[in-house]
């Protein structure tokens, strides 16, 4: 794995590239009148690298998490999924009640564990679904759309 430091902070081996292109560039830039260049340590302290780290973490910002079906009591290992309260599409806030799972003991909400948007729903009311399968996909982040 190649990495590069850059003031005391280890920068990730996607950036070297990046950071040799910006010292070509400010070696080119940067020179004395005599037709030497500045000296390295000073170039690489101009390199400002905010918005590459911000868009990576924007990009994990804006994954998608799949959500299992919870554990409904003890011992009872499957369960009738009888209402979805969300649809695809539909923004939900965290600890929002997307399903509601039906078994011969209780009824139990099967609440968003995560702030974003559904957009994938892998079982239909009415199906029997188990513990640890997988049932709705959603995406975190974001913000509800206008009139919502």
């Amino acid at each position: 794995m190649h990495s590069l430091r850059y003031s005391s902070k280890l920068v990730s081996n996607t950036t070297p590239v990046v950071v040799r292109n910006s010292l070509l560039m400010q070696r080119r830039i940067f020179h004395n009148v005599n037709g030497s260049f500045i000296n390295d340590s000073k170039i690489t302290r101009n390199i400002s690298l905010p918005k590459l780290f911000a868009k990576q973490i924007q990009v994990r910002e804006y994954a998608s998490k799949v959500v299992k079906v919870p554990a409904l009591a003890e011992s009872i290992t499957e369960g009738t999924l009888s209402r979805w309260n969300k649809k695809v599409g539909d923004f939900v806030q965290q600890d929002e009640e997307v399903a509601t799972i039906e078994t011969d003991k209780v009824d139990a909400p099967v609440n968003s564990p995560y702030t974003g948007t559904i957009v994938e729903l892998y079982a239909k009311e009415d199906d029997t679904v188990s513990v640890d399968q997988d049932l709705f996909k959603i995406e975190t982040g974001g913000t509800p759309a206008e009139g919502m």
